[in-house]
């Protein structure tokens, strides 16, 4: 009996082993079958760092303006004859001789030189360059008007304009309708800045506070002014002629001396204020 019980239990111990190693085997397979598996919170993680370096790419790809500017092409450079009458000078003469006259695309292309010999390339309209056989080298009072121009990169139309102060007329000096036959009654004053002619001088008959005087005050940028019915008073050797327009007055000073001239001034007041004085202006 007791040989009986030895072989029972060494018979539940041999099938106990083996039972062991069954599930030990097992184990060691399952945990080979899933190698590593991330958490849910690790794959988020990893999805979140894909997604900000895809957008961080994308917007590498977008900020490149300077490449996009490099790459491209620049406009093509004006005529240089085009560019030359389109900034002109910044004072427009209105007395002078023109030199020349050359009929372009855009417009008349004028060359004109003042009584000090400075030499002005000026816009003009087609109109003016049709009479150049009566104007070259004759001293003529000129006129501007702003007049819109093509402004496309050659003499085809393309829709686009632009504004261009051109000579619109020219007298010639002492023809019978250039206003000139009084000339020698008119005085011109000029300080690099304006420029003044004082006309109908012969007006006054000598009396203080009377004359019928004409002004006209251009500045370097021709934007005039035209003033009638100065009246001229002189005391203490200086001539003042003064101009009313409005709450403005305008003075021109000139002095009389025996010898050297000085340079006469001019004054413009609005009301009891000064707004403008100016000086050095020389005939």
């Amino acid at each position: 009996m007791a040989k009986i019980k030895q072989r029972a239990i060494a018979s539940l111990m041999i099938l106990l082993g083996t039972v062991s190693v069954f599930l030990g085997s097992c184990s060691k397979d399952s945990s080979l079958s899933e190698p590593n598996n991330p958490s849910r919170a690790e794959k988020e993680n990893v999805s979140l760092t894909e997604r900000e370096n895809s957008s961080s790419s994308e917007k590498e790809t977008l900020k490149s303006p300077e490449t996009e500017k490099s790459s491209s092409p620049q406009k093509e450079n004006v005529k240089s004859s085009e560019k030359e009458a389109a900034k002109n000078d910044s004072s427009y003469p209105s007395l002078g001789t023109i030199t020349q006259l050359q009929s372009g695309d855009l417009m008349c292309y004028a060359t004109v030189a003042d009584d000090n010999n400075k030499t002005y390339n000026l816009g003009a309209t087609f109109e003016v360059c049709e009479g150049a056989s009566e104007l070259l080298n004759k001293k003529a009072r000129l006129t501007y008007q702003e007049t819109r121009v093509n402004d496309c990169q050659s003499n085809e139309p393309c829709g686009k304009t632009r504004l261009e102060n051109l000579i619109s007329e020219v007298k010639i000096v002492g023809s019978a309708d250039s206003g000139d036959s009084a000339q020698q009654d008119t005085t011109i004053l000029s300080n690099g800045k304006w420029r003044l002619e004082i006309g109908n001088m012969k007006s006054w008959d000598g009396t203080n506070g009377t004359g019928s005087v004409s002004y006209r005050g251009c500045d370097n940028k021709n934007n005039c002014i035209d003033l009638t019915g100065g009246k001229v008073t002189c005391r203490e050797g200086v001539c003042r002629t003064i101009w009313q327009n409005g709450e403005y007055s305008y003075v021109v000073e000139q002095f009389i001396t025996d010898g050297e001239a000085k340079p006469a001034n001019l004054i413009v007041r609005q009301g009891d204020r000064v707004i403008l004085r100016e000086t050095e202006f020389r005939s």
